[in-house]
């Protein structure tokens, strides 16, 4: 399965439905589960690990505090953002928040960081970094690399940022803010020179969803005017390459957006329904497939949009 995210504010994860029944038996226990989440609450968010119909399987965290997961390459770590001991009355917990790494089955929790101004990780593609967010005074912020071995970090770019995500191993894309627009270079990690690349003028960072392969991107298109039914907001998929583009079938709603890219190009993305829920959609053939719901996720239901998803259940 592979990833295709940025990591901004907005939820995001990744799926693959064919995954959990090609599993061998030694991968059964780590198969067990197809997307991480976190609960529905605004008081108490921990994770929860799901099946492909979004029903809970099991919950791993139980802090009240764990958030932003995302699955090591190999499926049996998850880093995420927790502030275990710390109660809701509590006006500050600096010291108990940062980045920390759990086993899949919820043993062997590791706090790496202590810093609530930590936020936002993602493994490396190879599996032996963690590249993380740390807000910094007058709106700059840090990426910083994390040995998860050892806990040791060091920053590996500065500067106004609105989103990242790895782009190889050796390489970040690092997503700005110009005016209206959002800009993307290229981090090489050895040299630290960057280099741009073109993207549509109307893609923003926050709503933008990546190929596994890097060559197409999705994001929200929003057209001036009127909300009728021809100027709702739809999902694009831009090839970088070619400069084609094609709507998403299914993404002509008020509120939509992508949410992950699966290995084998099925694209995932939440829209609006009545009564203030949410439908998980999935597109195949990289989004030019008609579209199906996996489920909904709503006020009543325990868990909330996916967040991550389970590479060890991919085909």
């Amino acid at each position: 399965m592979g990833v295709g995210r940025v990591a901004a504010t907005a939820l995001v994860g990744v799926l693959t439905l064919a995954g959990c029944g090609a599993a061998t038996a030694e991968d059964s226990a780590r198969c067990e589960f197809a997307f991480v989440a976190v609960t529905n609450s605004f008081t108490d968010t921990n994770l929860l690990l799901l099946d492909e119909n979004l029903t809970p399987v099991r919950q791993l965290t139980d802090d009240g505090r764990s958030y932003s997961p995302d699955l090591s390459p190999d499926g049996r770590q998850i880093a995420f953002v927790n502030a275990r001991g710390y109660e809701p009355s509590e006006s500050s917990y600096t010291e108990l928040s940062g980045i920390s790494v759990v086993n899949v089955s919820g043993e062997d929790e590791r706090q790496l960081t202590r810093d609530s101004r930590d936020t936002s990780p993602q493994w490396s593609p190879d599996g032996s970094r963690i590249l993380f967010l740390r807000s910094r005074e007058a709106g700059e912020r840090q990426l910083l690399l994390l040995d998860p071995g050892t806990g040791a970090s060091t920053v590996a770019y500065e500067g106004n940022l609105s989103g990242f995500l790895w782009w190889s191993d050796e390489r970040i894309a690092v997503f700005r803010h110009e005016g209206d627009r959002t800009a993307l270079d290229l981090l090489d990690l050895g040299s630290g020179a960057l280099s741009p690349v073109a993207l549509p003028p109307d893609v923003g960072a926050g709503s933008m969803m990546w190929s596994p392969d890097r060559t197409r991107v999705a994001f929200t298109r929003r057209l001036e005017g009127a909300y009728d039914r021809d100027a709702r907001p739809t999902l694009q998929v831009h090839d970088l390459a070619s400069g084609e583009e094609h709507t998403v079938p299914g993404s002509n709603t008020l509120v939509n957006s992508p949410i992950l890219w699966t290995s084998d190009d099925n694209l995932l993305f939440e829209k609006n329904v009545r009564g203030g829920a949410i439908d998980v959609a999935m597109s195949g053939d990289g989004g030019r497939a008609p579209e199906t719901v996996l489920g909904r996720v709503g006020r009543d239901t325990r868990a909330r949009v996916p967040q991550a998803d389970n590479p060890a259940c991919a085909p």
